[in-house]
């Protein structure tokens, strides 16, 4: 059983193991490495034109 909430005239239950769930996949999310950017004219469909 969660936690509940009351507001005024209504009751809210708050899923505990939900709430650990997502904290832990947040916490997952900003231990990734970014992806590496792209430079400009370098396999990104945009070329320099050399004259």
């Amino acid at each position: 059983m969660g936690r509940l909430i009351i507001d005024g005239n209504r009751i809210y239950e708050v899923d505990e193991l939900c709430l650990k769930r997502k904290k832990e996949q947040s916490g997952a999310e900003k231990n990734r490495k970014p992806a590496p950017a792209q430079q400009a004219g370098r396999g990104n469909g945009y070329t320099k034109n050399k004259r």
